[in-house]
């Protein structure tokens, strides 16, 4: 009987009645199991159990059963993508149901990403594995491999990766596997551009520039001005325009449409007098988009996004901005003049002051209203 070591993998070979056969340790139970190499050759016994190593069956090979009770979900022999079936399906979901019976939410357009996440990066890879086959060293590799076999950025690949992480959750929850493998594997280094702000005198500038459309003019305008998400912006209807405050209890996706906001609550903004001016034309019923270029639907955030990077361009300004830069702008500029926190939260719709400090660009140092800011801001273009 001789032992070997292969890849930090232990298994040992002997021989009966002739034929080689080798033990296997099991990494997660760390229990021993045998497995015939159907070979009186060493040399081919080796062969075989190489050949399993480099497939990463060299626990559980293929067509081999552990002992144990065939029909508990720990020894299921269901591959990966039966078990994943339901999985982010709204209505069907195991993930969904346990947040729910734990009082926690997850909206419909984030489940549809990641369903759509799960039928075009993890599926591919991952399909046909049995769980309990899946080992540390494969998982590392599918992190790895991504940005070349799909095409994508490393940031994108550890978004993927999270999503399998959970996925890979729910099936140890339910049993079909005793350790998540992912646990302890390092992310990819982020390759996204840090977040920019525009500057009070930046701010003025791009409103001052020629825009295509008034519509995505008067849309990063209102962004600029309140902090709000895109999303809030382009769900904004007339009947949110409260006096001179905005009442932010929606917001839009293209999966889900017009929902919720990211908090689940409602707050409320002040405006200044000016920018209602400038919405009142676009208001035709209380109960129709704002933001709109066909009386439909909100205006798209691409078209968004396009128009207020050529403004930005046209001021001469060289950063890489979108509109969510604006909502970070605005918080900043907030903090910056000495507003307190509670406001801040309360006004950008934060649901914690971490995540008020995760947009904070810059210090405070003096002590103004939200609106003062905000005439501030719209000092120049008006002028």
């Amino acid at each position: 009987m001789s032992t070997y070591k292969d890849n930090d993998t232990h298994y040992t070979m002997f021989r009966m009645r002739g034929i080689y056969s080798y033990y296997c340790y099991d990494p997660i139970t760390n229990k021993r199991y045998s497995r015939s190499c159907g070979t009186r050759n060493i040399k081919e016994a080796r062969a075989v159990i190489a050949k399993r190593l480099a497939e990463g069956k060299l626990h559980f090979p293929s067509g081999y059963k552990p002992r144990g009770k065939a029909n508990t979900p720990r020894y299921s022999r269901k591959t990966f993508g039966e078990l994943t079936e339901n999985y982010f399906i709204p209505g069907k979901c195991p993930i969904e149901e346990d947040m729910r019976k734990r009082g926690k939410k997850i909206s419909l357009s984030s489940m549809k990403e990641e369903e759509t996440v799960k039928r075009t990066k993890i599926l591919p890879y991952w399909k046909n594995e049995i769980p309990r086959n899946i080992t540390p060293q494969m998982c590392d590799r599918f992190l790895l491999s991504m940005p070349e076999l799909y095409g994508v950025s490393r940031t994108t690949s550890n978004h993927v990766f999270s999503v399998f992480r959970r996925m890979l959750e729910q099936l140890k929850a339910e049993g079909h596997i005793t350790q998540n493998p992912t646990i302890g594997i390092k992310p990819l280094a982020s390759d996204s551009k840090a977040k920019e702000i525009l500057t009070v005198d930046e701010l003025q500038k791009i409103l001052s520039v020629e825009w295509p459309s008034k519509i995505t003019y008067l849309a990063v305008k209102t962004a600029a001005l309140t902090g709000m998400r895109v999303g809030e912006v382009r769900a904004l209807k007339g009947c949110q325009i409260n006096g001179l405050s905005i009442i932010v209890n929606a917001s839009f996706s293209p999966v889900a449409g017009r929902k919720e906001t990211k908090t689940y609550k409602s707050r409320e903004i002040p405006i200044t007098q000016s920018l209602k001016d400038e919405l009142a034309p676009y208001i035709k019923d209380d109960d129709d988009y704002i933001f709109t270029l066909d009386g439909k639907k909100p205006v798209s955030v691409g078209a968004i996004n396009n128009h207020l990077k050529n403004a930005v361009e046209k001021a001469g300004i060289s950063k890489h901005i979108s509109s969510h830069c604006l909502r970070h702008g605005m918080n900043t500029m907030l903090i910056a003049h000495n507003i307190s926190s509670t406001i801040v939260q309360a006004a950008i719709g934060h649901s914690s002051d971490a995540m008020t400090e995760h947009y904070l660009h810059l210090k405070a140092n003096d002590m103004k209203t939200i609106r003062e800011v905000q005439e501030e801001i719209e000092k120049r273009n008006d002028s």
